[in-house]
């Protein structure tokens, strides 16, 4: 009788034991806030392991516009580089002092974008402001980026090397620092100037030199740009992007008298056809400008 029971026990226990081998209960576990980051950038995740985080803050870009300080003046952020404040671009005006304000969503890829200024009216000399300026964003958002003469041929020395990338398959975004930098290099050796000045306001420095060489290049492109209308380009602004490009050709870091400079520019391919003789004329109306600035 006693080994019936203790048979019948066995057997009860090990029906027991199955049934909760069998039966599996699970307890739900609460993330932290970690964690549900680590999740939430592991979603953002490419293949390569490279995490992609969307930023939805806004970036500002403020400056000045300095020829002299220019009013009144369209100011944008040129994406597709086209010379022109697009509808969609955001834009605004420069204040009484040629101060300015753009303000982009913080999605906007600012890789080889420009801050693009034109008209407006100079403080210096109470005169529209008829040509167009232009300043890289190496560092990407961020204030006291200054548009000056000396930036927009900045700008034009990087599309100048630009196209020598796409000859030689190394491409690199136009705002990329080690470009904008090396573009600084060479306008700033070919003028004499230190490249720390050459993104600065000339006026704000006092530096005499700076102020001096930014207004001869800016009279320059002024009275270039008259020849090429002259010559039947009625585009201002094609016609102030191709002198800057053609002055950008001959800031190669080589030191070299101004003078020398324009001459070759203004015999460059990169401007309007003209014949040698119309091009010692212009030569000698650039001089006289200059000479009369100075």
């Amino acid at each position: 009788m006693r080994q019936w029971m203790m048979g019948t026990v066995i057997s009860v226990l090990l029906l027991f034991t199955a049934c909760t081998k069998t039966e599996v209960i699970e307890v739900p576990v609460e993330k932290d806030s970690s964690e549900e980051t680590a999740d939430t950038l592991n979603d953002n995740t490419s293949d390569e392991g490279t995490s992609t985080p969307i930023s939805t803050t806004p970036q500002t870009i403020s400056g000045k516009v300095v020829d002299g300080y220019i009013r009144n003046a369209f100011a944008c952020i040129d994406l597709n580089n086209n010379n022109e404040c697009d509808g969609e671009e955001v834009y605004t005006k420069t204040d009484s002092t040629g101060g300015y304000a753009l303000i982009v969503p913080g999605s906007t890829d600012l890789s080889s974008a420009r801050v693009l200024v034109s008209g407006g009216v100079d403080n210096s000399t109470g005169k529209p402001f008829i040509a167009i300026m232009k300043a890289p964003l190496p560092g990407g958002a961020g204030e006291n980026i200054f548009v000056t003469p000396l930036t927009t041929v900045v700008v034009a020395r990087v599309d100048r090397n630009k196209d020598k990338e796409v000859q030689s398959k190394s491409l690199k975004a136009l705002n990329d620092e080690s470009v904008v930098n090396q573009a600084i290099a060479d306008v700033a050796s070919s003028l004499g100037l230190n490249s720390s000045v050459i993104t600065k306001d000339p006026i704000a420095t006092g530096d005499a030199l700076l102020l001096s060489v930014t207004l001869q290049v800016q009279k320059t492109i002024e009275v270039l740009a008259e020849a090429e209308k002259a010559s039947g380009e009625t585009n201002r602004t094609k016609a102030t992007a191709r002198i800057a490009l053609a002055l950008a050709e001959q800031f190669d870091g080589t030191i070299r008298a101004f003078d020398a400079i324009v001459d070759d520019a203004v015999k460059s391919d990169a401007l309007s056809q003209k014949t040698a003789l119309e091009n010692t004329k212009l030569l000698a109306q650039t001089m006289a400008k200059k000479v009369a600035l100075v």
